[in-house]
């Protein structure tokens, strides 16, 4: 069913939307998890978040509202690599996150240290600065995820197994081996051998 969600499905969604809500604001994110986060710092009296499944649908169903003459909608998408790739987008009813993605904007809010309190544990524990310590241990990931995306190795990140490489002891961070090792695993059908993923890293 995923496979059938595009711009303009997204674009009739939120039609239908206001068929029913008729002066109610729309706010377009990327995926349902955005949608949990989200739902909680607006007014869902006044506004709806719709999942796009995706940038592209995002920036896509927003063009294709634009043209029919639909007013009072937002995005909000991912950074990711914009800012690096100097491809940010200058729209002023596009919002982009200020860090890669919504979970680095949460590691560098209060509410990971609430988290860790849960756990009986203080972010002390892991540094002076916590985000900035998990920032640095997962940089070699990231430059994996960069790559893929720069070199277009059409790499799958979502089902990669983290203790397969995350290490904790002596300090934070990632075993570039093991990284290359897992993520080859799971993407045999990319052609890209272990060496290949530890060179692009």
């Amino acid at each position: 069913m995923r496979s059938s969600i595009d711009a303009h499905s997204v674009a009739n969604n939120i039609r239908m939307t206001r068929t029913v809500r008729r002066n109610s604001s729309a706010l377009l994110v990327e995926g349902s998890k955005d949608v949990r986060v989200y739902r909680n710092l607006i007014d869902e009296n006044a506004c709806d978040v719709t999942p796009a499944d995706g940038k592209r649908n995002a920036l896509g169903a927003l063009s294709l509202l634009r043209k029919s003459g639909e007013r009072g909608i937002v995005v909000i998408i991912d950074s990711d690599f914009s800012v690096i790739e100097g491809s940010e987008i200058a729209d002023p009813d596009v919002f982009v996150t200020d860090a890669h993605d919504l979970e680095g904007m949460l590691l560098q809010s209060p509410a990971l240290p609430k988290l860790l309190v849960e756990y009986d544990l203080g972010p002390e524990e892991f540094g002076s600065n916590l985000a900035d310590s998990l920032a640095n241990a997962v940089r070699p990931l990231g430059y994996l995820r960069f790559a893929s995306s720069k070199f277009r190795l059409h790499l799958d990140f979502k089902n990669i197994d983290f203790s397969a490489f995350a290490r904790l002891i002596p300090t934070l961070g990632v075993d570039v081996g093991s990284l290359a090792m897992e993520v080859a695993r799971k993407n045999a059908a990319c052609g890209g051998t272990h060496d290949d993923l530890v060179r692009a890293i």
